[in-house]
């Protein structure tokens, strides 16, 4: 849940638009891209033993791992596909 933050940090170091587009509407899709993948993509949203955000189909093996937070390549593949939604 930190992009947001690190965005307005870097923008208000160095400079107004320095990393987000000149208009509104733009700057208003970057914040819902940004809100998207926080809560859809890097958010756990759940606390369930075995669970793993869709970020962790990228990196988040059964070997190396462990049964717990691991992900068979099924698995794997269908959180990947999500992304593309």
């Amino acid at each position: 849940f930190e992009s947001d933050v690190i965005l307005s940090y870097l923008e208000d170091k160095y400079g107004r638009h320095a990393f987000t587009p000149a208009t509104a509407e733009d700057r208003q899709t970057v914040k819902l891209m940004i809100r998207c993948h926080d809560l859809y993509v890097a958010s756990p949203n759940a606390s369930q033993a075995g669970f793993s955000h869709t970020q962790g189909c990228m990196y988040l093996s059964k070997a190396w791992h462990g049964d717990a937070r691991g992900m068979t390549i099924e698995t794997r593949a269908a959180k990947l596909a999500e992304l593309f939604k």
